[in-house]
């Protein structure tokens, strides 16, 4: 009944923001040109906890963009002048079925439209430029917007920057609106329940739905709030805004962050960094280091595919040698911007039982520094632990790695 109850406080508050936006007098943020390389940034909770983003060139990915050339096409017959008759001959759009537009996890669905199919690592950075002027934007100004002057040219020097384009050019900017639009299209949807015992009815708990961005306007376009566009702007989904005005976000700092040139690395940054953060709320970090351990986590391969958007290495290929190849790009990239130190793969179990493990053992500096940021935000506060504190998460950390030779590893 209590997340019955908060469920329908949140529907409810996202009703009235919804409205509140469309009568909001401010709702367009100021642009700023100068750009901050090193700041804060503002990470929706929701985007540390789960996958929004898949690896492109991927089969899942692939399956999803089979409409997406013919759609293309059609628009640019129409826009031609091409009778619909004509246009349905050359164009020959096939969807296919809607399972090739949906990637599902455990409560968590990732649905696409399928003119523009499931959103990709390339997406993922076009998404991570806005959400770093959404932050730098809150940084001096105090306020999340609902709608931001970002266009494909502030984007595209973004992605110059980090190598995902070598140089300007026209059909850039064709590819990030694509971007764009495909973010706009793409739902995202969280349903929690349970199965009744005595009818065996399935019941929700919780359920949510949302996308990333609502709307995007070209110059001149008229926007929500009823002003028009004077250069191209996006407007961020407003469950998204409420999040973040209520301080549902992590903050982690850019130094290293933005130094990361692969999205699946960004996305790994980010998770380990909710996980050191959710380490230092349950204070086990603390008594890590107090203990003399080596600060460290330890994830399932399965759960790093899943939030990274990787395909999982299946039957012949599931082994520690092609794991390691699939990850390496990722890991030595977090190894050189010192935010771990190493990360070791664990294998245990054989046959139909194997089962694969990454410890990453976190740089004491990293940690320092977001320790830093969050105490001053007043999310952390440290303490000291009695010996008995720090010999019972000992015995825990023993049974958790259940490797007695990895244990004193740790302790190196």
């Amino acid at each position: 009944m209590e997340s019955e109850k908060k469920q329908h406080e949140l529907e409810k508050r996202y009703a009235q923001l919804s409205l509140e936006f469309s009568d909001e007098k401010d709702v367009f943020a100021p642009f700023y040109s100068r750009r901050d390389s090193e700041g804060k940034v503002f990470l929706p909770l929701e985007m540390v906890k789960l996958p929004f983003f898949l690896q492109a060139g991927s089969k899942k990915v692939l399956e999803s963009r089979k409409g997406h050339k013919a759609y293309k096409l059609d628009l640019e017959l129409k826009r031609k002048g091409v009778s619909d008759e004509e246009r349905k001959e050359k164009a020959k759009i096939d969807i296919g079925s809607p399972i090739d537009y949906k990637k599902e996890y455990d409560n968590w669905t990732i649905e696409a439209h399928p003119f523009w199919g499931l959103p990709d690592s390339f997406d993922g950075h076009v998404w991570d430029v806005i959400v770093n002027i959404v932050s730098e934007t809150m940084e001096k100004t105090g306020k999340f917007y609902v709608i931001y002057t970002i266009t494909p040219s502030t984007v595209e020097a973004e992605l110059i920057k980090k190598g995902v384009y070598k140089s300007r050019g026209g059909s850039n900017h064709s590819k990030i609106k694509d971007s764009i639009n495909r973010i706009k299209n793409t739902s995202y949807i969280f349903e929690k329940g349970h199965i009744r015992k005595d009818t065996g009815e399935y019941l929700t708990n919780e359920e949510y739905d949302f996308r990333l961005i609502t709307n995007f306007y070209e110059r001149g376009e008229k926007m929500v709030d009823g002003r028009y566009a004077p250069k191209f702007a996006i407007a961020i989904d407003p469950l998204v805004i409420l999040n973040l005005r209520q301080n549902h976000y992590l903050i982690v700092l850019n130094k290293r962050r933005g130094k990361l040139k692969l999205y699946e690395s960004i996305t790994l940054f980010d998770k380990l960094s909710y996980f050191a953060y959710i380490d230092m709320q349950n204070d086990s970090l603390f008594k890590c280091l107090q203990a003399g351990l080596k600060p460290h986590r330890k994830l399932t391969y399965e759960k790093i595919c899943e939030f990274l958007g990787l395909e999982p290495k299946q039957k012949a290929e599931y082994k520690k040698s092609s794991i390691e190849r699939q990850l390496k790009g990722y890991h030595n990239e977090m190894v050189e911007q010192n935010i771990i130190s190493e990360s070791i793969i664990q294998e245990s179990g054989k046959g139909s039982d194997k089962r694969f493990n990454i410890i990453y053992i976190y740089e004491k500096s990293f940690l320092k520094e977001m320790f830093q940021v969050l105490s001053k935000e007043k999310k952390l506060k440290e303490r000291d632990y009695t010996p008995e504190e720090r010999k019972k998460f000992l015995g825990f950390v023993q049974r958790q790695i259940n490797d007695p030779k990895l244990v004193r590893k740790l302790f190196e």
